[in-house]
């Protein structure tokens, strides 16, 4: 068992790979430092560009929406609606256990899911806000009519 047992084919075709020369030191943080911020080089697409180009490729940087919304379907839409019917599918029941496995109540659980999601999701965090500050507000305000 292992590679003793295969032969190899060509095995005497060994290719040489030279190393390169070493670089200076300020170049070689600079390029490390590059590829540690900027994997990607997300400021190539600005090169030789227009002002106005330049604003809508910062705005599409800054604001992914403006990149994907005008590709986005309806196909899209109901992939990303079984993806999230999925998740939570798992991940409320799985929190809900954990909190039991830590004789919590299993609200809290189900609290922990609910945050957790808000901190990935602004929108919903937009949405909780409303309904805690500005519904209660109004309730007050139709209760002193």
């Amino acid at each position: 068992m292992g590679n003793e047992e295969y032969a190899y084919p060509n095995a005497e075709c060994v290719h040489r790979v030279a190393i390169p020369p070493p670089q200076p030191f300020f170049k070689s943080l600079k390029y490390s430092f590059k590829e540690t911020f900027f994997p990607d080089d997300p400021f190539r697409k600005f090169k030789n560009q227009t002002p106005s180009i330049k604003f809508v490729l910062g705005l599409q940087y800054f604001f992914p929406i403006f990149e994907w919304a005008p590709k986005y379907t309806l196909q899209f839409l109901k992939s990303d609606l079984i993806s999230g019917i999925t998740i939570a599918s798992l991940a409320i029941p799985q929190g809900i256990s954990y909190a039991k496995l830590a004789n919590l109540p299993p609200i809290l659980g189900l609290c922990q899911y609910l945050f957790h999601s808000l901190l990935h999701h602004p929108l919903h965090l937009l949405i909780l806000l409303f309904l805690v500050f500005i519904k209660p507000l109004q309730y007050i305000n139709t209760q002193s009519l």
